[in-house]
Order: C-alpha cells, then structure tokens, then sequence
C-alpha cells in the first residue's frame, strides 16, 4: 500500500512518485498524473487510477520493469504518448473509456503485453502498441481497430488481411526474413518506418 508522503501533488496534478514500489493506490482527488511521475520506477508492482483521474501523461509509467496490469478508469480521457513505453514485466491493459485518446505509441515496446481490452470507440494515435508481439494472432498480427501495429511472423511471402485500414509506424521494421507484402486495397495509409530495415 501507499502512503500520503509517497506523492508530491500540486493542484490536483500527481508530479512525482516518491515511494518505494509494490501495490501503489493513487490518492483520490488527483485528476492528472504527470510527465514521468512514475517513470522508472522499478519496483512498481501494480497501480490503482481513481476515478478523479482525467489524464495520464507522456512517459508517466515508461520503464516500469515490474508492473504487470493495469485498468485505466472511464474517466480518462487521455493516455499520453509513450506513457507505458517498455513495461516489460506489463501483460494486461483494461481501458474502460469509451472517448479516451490514446496517444502515439503509448504501450510501444511492451514486448510481453498479451492482452489489452479497449472499447471500439477509442481513438488511438500511432504506433500504440507498436512491438508487442505477444498480442498476435496465428499469423503473427497484431491488428487494433483496422490499424496493423506490429508484424510478428516467420516472414516469406505474407497477405495482409482486409481489415487492416492502415500499416502502423514500425509494423514491420526489422524483419528480415519478409520478402514479398500483398497490400489489400482496403489500406489508405502506411505510418513511418513501416518497413525499415527489411533487408530482403
């Protein structure tokens, strides 16, 4: 559990995480958590958001190495970007908002995150869960609302699905076993990056 002293709060904005890790319980009444609050905060093992909570900003809980879920209330609006970039340790993501903006590559780099529950009506930036190839399906994408954020297959000759509406930034970057793409027609947009360094 946590204690008062462990955060620094000024007019409802949550600054900085002072404590010592384990099960945190952010106090009620703070409506932003701030730029970095919780960054690298190793021994982090689990948060609880209260319900006072509008924001989440950028790189809030990146590099938390122990936090392993997270349920982002309905009343956030905003999750910033990179805000759990590299969670290692992070498997499951509830969003509960139905208008929450999830900004670029908020959960990017979570390379264990399996599963992330998030109603139809968010709206996502890009590269949201770019490298998080433990959410792919049987070959080997990882597709949230029509957007392809991450290719983890055995490469070859590979189809991308019709409901992929966009190639998100990095989809693809790094594979070098990929040798040729089919791009249905249902596609109106290729992010940055999205075929870097596929050599063959």
């Amino acid at each position: 559990m946590s204690d008062s002293k462990d955060f620094i709060i000024e007019n409802g904005v949550l600054k900085e995480y002072v404590g010592s890790g384990g099960d945190v319980v952010i106090p009620d009444g703070v409506k932003e958590i701030g730029a970095r609050a919780f960054s690298k905060c190793h021994n982090l093992m689990s948060v609880t958001i209260p319900e006072s909570v509008e924001s989440i900003g950028e790189y809030a809980f990146s590099e938390c190495n122990n936090l392993s879920r997270v349920t982002i209330p309905e009343s956030v609006k905003t999750v910033g970007f990179w805000a759990f970039y590299n969670c290692e340790s992070l498997t499951d993501v509830v969003i509960k908002g139905t208008d929450t903006f999830i900004d670029n590559y908020a959960f990017a780099y979570c390379f264990n995150l399996k599963n992330a529950a998030l109603p139809d009506s968010a709206a996502l930036g890009t590269g949201v869960f770019a490298k998080c190839p433990q959410m792919a399906d049987a070959d080997g994408f990882v597709i949230i609302h029509g957007i392809l954020q991450h290719y983890a297959g055995p490469g070859g000759d590979i189809q991308i699905p019709d409901e992929v509406v966009q190639i998100g930034y990095g989809a693809f970057d790094t594979c070098r076993d990929l040798r040729s793409v089919i791009i249905p027609d249902s596609v109106k947009s290729i992010e940055s990056n999205a075929f870097d360094s596929c050599e063959n």
